[in-house]
């Protein structure tokens, strides 16, 4: 996983690094009611048999290029390694 510090030489576990990236994109979700609190983050940082629910669109994409439907945990978790990048700029 190329989120993962290196100098962790692969010592993790990959169940626990999709935790946490699926709870950063829920804290990033674009109606602020639909992101948890503190208390449900930490909640679901150390909880390690709570069910997600799907997640929502983020604040941080354009509209013409988010998806429709919500965005399922199975996604971050088989996510190609590929890298791409895209600049937003007005006009």
């Amino acid at each position: 996983m190329d989120f993962v510090d290196p100098a962790l030489d692969n010592k993790f576990r990959h169940d626990e690094v999709a935790r946490c990236i699926y709870v950063a994109l829920l804290c990033v979700q674009e109606s602020p009611d639909d992101r948890p609190n503190m208390t449900d983050t930490v909640t679901m940082l150390s909880n390690v048999s709570l069910h997600f629910n799907p997640v929502k669109q983020p604040a941080f994409f354009t509209k013409k290029n988010a998806s429709e439907s919500e965005w399922p945990l199975n996604l971050i978790v088989n996510a190609s390694n590929d890298l791409s990048v895209s600049t937003i700029t007005g006009r």
